[in-house]
């Protein structure tokens, strides 16, 4: 395989702590992990630097829990890239706020899980929604960009378009809507957020309506099943083993720092460790790893690993469209039957 260039972007968990404790929150295997020392972020900023990197994604955790937040904008501020921040938004206040608007950060994406109180805070903790509410208008206020993003589930499945509204009236004119991917808490309160084969398709024919009402103004993962189902509707294909998943952005064009120096693919597939920080440079897990070099190829799933799924019509939802997908496809999780997206095998569960 040829040299890779660098990244192009590069998620940065600058913290494992959190102020609050979602029910889908991927990132739980890092919690009560060391937090890193000032002198390791400079050290991973300088790594970052050098690779020249073109955009930074600082998260957590919670980035604004970290003691070491303002000093990570700064030194990153003062490299040739683009930072962005993923936040909750529940601690930007008005001190924040201006602290933020002499910084280099440009661009937020701010999580939100409902269009009120009596959603969002159910999934998220009393009192949440009132504070990233404050959050937004204070990031309004400072004329930074913000991308809004849910995340699907059984609390907020029936409030999509209501949180397309909220989005309108914010003056916000991009929100994405992703699905859970089930690690971290999400595997463990499995039982309480999977949505059913028929909340699963409800949603999908709200966000198709809604992104043709509005003019494609829907983006995210759950706008990709909409688009891959409304494909298998029309010529429904034909599958040939060993199946091919090819590769995605992860590992081509993306990787992320986990909190506990931990270096993965991508954010979503958490679990899946390239190297530690803390014994090998940035660079050299990047272009070496044997992990990495794995999700630059294509990946082969052979019949008998998904024998039950094999005739399905649904296979291509399931299983194909990111590398990541036969690490967390929704039908296994941990050896475990999870979900199937056809209601007569999801009742049998």
């Amino acid at each position: 395989m040829k040299t890779l260039s660098a990244p192009h972007n590069i998620s940065f968990g600058i913290t494992n702590k959190c102020n609050l404790a979602c029910k889908h929150c991927l990132a739980s295997s890092t919690t009560g992990c060391r937090e890193f020392s000032r002198e390791m972020l400079l050290n991973i900023i300088h790594q970052i630097r050098d690779m020249k990197i073109f955009s930074v994604s600082i998260f957590g955790g919670e980035p604004f829990m970290s003691e070491h937040f303002h000093f990570v904008a700064e030194e990153l501020g003062k490299c040739p890239l683009t930072i962005s921040v993923n936040t909750n938004g529940t601690l930007i206040d008005r001190e924040e706020a201006d602290w933020l608007a002499r910084s280099k950060i440009r661009s937020y994406c701010i999580s939100i899980d409902g269009s009120c109180a009596e959603v969002h805070d159910a999934f998220r903790g009393q009192g949440s929604f009132d504070k990233v509410i404050r959050g937004i208008e204070e990031i309004k206020r400072i004329k930074r960009g913000i991308t809004l993003s849910a995340i699907l589930t059984k609390f907020n499945y029936h409030d999509i378009e209501n949180m397309y509204k909220l989005s309108c009236e914010l003056g916000i004119n991009s929100i994405r809507f992703n699905n859970v991917c089930y690690v971290g808490n999400a595997a463990c309160y499995s039982d309480q957020i999977l949505m059913t084969p028929a909340e699963t398709f409800q949603s999908l024919d709200v966000v198709r309506e809604l992104n043709k009402k509005y003019k494609n103004a829907i983006t995210g993962s759950v706008m990709t099943q909409v688009e891959i189902l409304d494909k298998l509707r029309e010529a429904p294909p034909t599958f040939e083993f060993p199946l091919m998943v090819s590769p995605c952005g992860a590992a081509m064009k993306q990787c992320a720092i986990r909190p506990d120096g931990k270096v993965v693919p991508c954010e979503i597939i958490w679990d899946c460790v390239a190297g530690d920080l803390y014994e090998t440079s940035l660079k050299d897990i990047w272009l070496n790893s044997p992990v990495m070099n794995q999700f630059r190829e294509p990946a082969y799933l052979q019949a008998e690993e998904i024998a039950e799924c094999v005739n399905c019509e649904y296979l291509r939802l399931c299983y194909l469209g990111h590398r990541c997908q036969p690490y967390h496809n929704p039908g296994k999780f941990m050896n475990k039957k999870l979900y199937c997206i056809k209601e007569e095998v999801f009742n049998t569960l």
